[in-house]
């Protein structure tokens, strides 16, 4: 049961304020500049997924040999491309950068989750990038999409492809007049981003029903998303995702309960 304490060096305990990246940056501050230079790679998650379905052996030796300074599991584009926080891998080149550093350095305290996504989430890859640096991601919007054109969820598509184009109209429809309309107007926007991020084929939603399906051809995701065994936004049938899971994989699927 001790066997944790030989891979753990600082253990924190606090109050979560921030979400994830809150918690992140205390951890990266309780470690001088040096002690961060003493390591090759510096990995962020959270535990919003099950896994490995499968080791990580397979997705890191692809990814050894791609040439980025930093890298996830998948991206999204729903507003911007971004490497989804679930996972993330920074090289010594990142963690060595100023671009790194500043934004660690200037971390809000956010109260709701959606800020959380377009004010750290989506801020931290395209501040890295601004400062020069590349990054990759093991599975792409990309290579997911060929996978749901011509599928029974093209209408999804369909329907992601009007919000992309017309995102700077809806987006303009819904601002607040008055004062008095922001609230119930930001509801309204946020109530709509919401419904298209469910159906949009770019976000994770059905961006790792790929790795839940299991039907990637060439490589397997190693985690799903928890909140799409426990809510099942997509209805998909759960029982023949874990029969395939224990079939496939020597993951147990009692954790899905």
């Amino acid at each position: 049961m001790l066997g944790w304490r030989l891979y753990v060096f600082i253990l924190l305990f606090g109050k979560n304020q921030g979400y994830d990246f809150g918690s992140w940056q205390d951890g990266l501050h309780a470690l001088s500049h040096e002690q961060l230079l003493e390591y090759d790679e510096i990995i962020i998650a959270n535990d919003s997924c099950y896994g490995p379905l499968v080791p990580f052996t397979e997705m890191w030796e692809e990814m050894d040999k791609r040439i980025c300074d930093f890298w996830g599991i998948t991206d999204c584009i729903i507003y911007s491309r971004y490497i989804e926080s679930y996972f993330i891998v920074f090289r010594r080149t990142a963690f060595q950068s100023q671009a790194f550093v500043r934004f660690w350095e200037n971390i809000p305290v956010l109260k709701y989750k959606h800020d959380v996504v377009t004010q750290c989430e989506q801020r931290l890859t395209r501040m890295l990038v601004a400062g020069g640096l590349r990054y990759s991601v093991y599975i792409s919007y990309n290579y997911v999409q060929r996978f749901w054109f011509g599928c029974k969820y093209k209408w999804r598509v369909v329907v992601s492809i009007f919000y992309s184009k017309n995102r700077q109209f809806i987006n303009n429809k819904l601002q607040p007049v008055t004062a008095e309309e922001t609230g119930r107007r930001m509801r309204i926007l946020y109530g709509v981003r919401k419904v298209i991020r469910l159906l949009a084929p770019f976000h994770s939603n059905i961006q790792l029903l790929i790795p839940m399906r299991l039907i990637c051809r060439e490589k397997t995701v190693p985690v799903i998303k928890k909140m799409l065994i426990k809510q099942n936004p997509l209805c998909v049938d759960l029982h023949k995702v874990k029969c395939t899971v224990g079939e496939r994989t020597n993951y147990s699927v009692d954790y899905f309960e």
